[in-house]
């Protein structure tokens, strides 16, 4: 090999790493900030799913929906490390758990973390759901799970077959465009409103992440979300509903938490100024709303639409 062929060589091997390291770099998309680390947030989500900014959505359930407590049966979707299950369990919500994810870790961690609760777990797939025992659950708990689903029919329609007759589904779901792509519209709205914050408390993160960064980070991720509302529209009946909105204080809040967390009047007047800008654009039809709190209870087969497609 001549010494030009070794340099060519030693060039093309150089710039395989950097590439692969930008590659690598660019799939790394989420990251542990999000907007509800804030506790003016926090409140601002609390108001929304329950009208009260001092109780959680899952407080809320000891009140709105007393008369079915506690649950005999809760089935747990995607459970993680099974922070819910344990909040569900200590509040008196359920009397026994059953909880699964896909992650072999959470699954571990979850299993180290239970104590004496009564909450049995197993491993499976919300995209291949294989080990759900028909009409067996009061209730089922989803909160940013099915906007990870690629198959929403077929997995909805099992979480519909798995709840007794008068069982309750809760969800608490990311609804907005599909990986994140949000309109032209909604982007620039979003891009006028961070160019007017002092520069301390702007995001520097594109606020429409490119599709294949968003799609080799997590392909699962927001994949179907466009079609949440529908789908589980189509096999649910709704019983209580509520917008969390999140157009425009959730971009520019995404992994960008760090100057809000700070306790200078500034920081909470400028929380305060995206929350206003996200309900004020939301309610006026010109974002869509982000996020969903709802409650919905199974359909029976015949009043599901184009049920003869269904596996019973």
């Amino acid at each position: 090999m001549t010494n030009i062929k070794r340099i060519k060589f030693f060039i093309k091997g150089l710039n395989s790493i950097f590439n692969l390291k930008l590659r690598k770099k660019s799939f790394q998309y989420y990251s542990d900030q999000y907007w509800n680390d804030l506790p003016q947030i926090q409140n601002y989500i609390n108001q929304s799913t329950t009208d009260n900014p001092d109780v959680t959505w899952i407080e809320d359930i000891l009140t709105r929906f007393k008369e079915y407590l506690p649950f005999e049966n809760v089935l747990i979707v995607g459970c993680g490390n099974g922070w819910l299950e344990r909040q569900l369990y200590d509040l008196g919500i359920g009397k026994n758990f059953n909880a699964f994810d896909i992650s072999d870790s959470h699954l571990k961690l979850a299993k180290k973390l239970v104590e004496n609760r009564s909450i049995n777990y197993f491993k499976d797939d919300i995209n291949n759901l294989k080990n759900l025992t028909l009409k067996n659950y009061d209730a089922i708990f989803n909160v940013g799970v099915l906007h990870h689903v690629f198959r929403l029919s077929k997995t909805i329609w099992e979480l519909n077959k798995t709840l007794k007759k008068n069982g309750l589904m809760f969800n608490f779901e990311y609804v907005g465009p599909s990986y994140n792509q949000y309109s032209n519209e909604h982007v620039k709205i979003i891009k006028q409103i961070n160019n007017s914050l002092p520069s301390r408390f702007k995001t520097i993160i594109p606020v429409r992440p490119k599709l294949i960064n968003f799609k080799n980070g997590d392909p699962s991720e927001a994949v179907n979300a466009d079609l949440l509302l529908s789908t589980i529209s189509r096999f649910f009946d709704t019983v209580y509903e509520r917008k969390i909105n999140g157009g425009i204080a959730y971009p520019i809040l995404w992994n960008n938490t760090d100057e809000f967390k700070k306790t200078d009047l500034d920081a909470q007047k400028i929380t305060d100024f995206l929350i206003t800008k996200d309900k004020e654009f939301t309610r006026d039809g010109k974002i869509p709303s982000l996020f969903l709190y709802s409650v919905v209870m199974p359909k029976s087969y015949s009043m599901i639409p184009n049920n003869e497609f269904l596996p019973l």
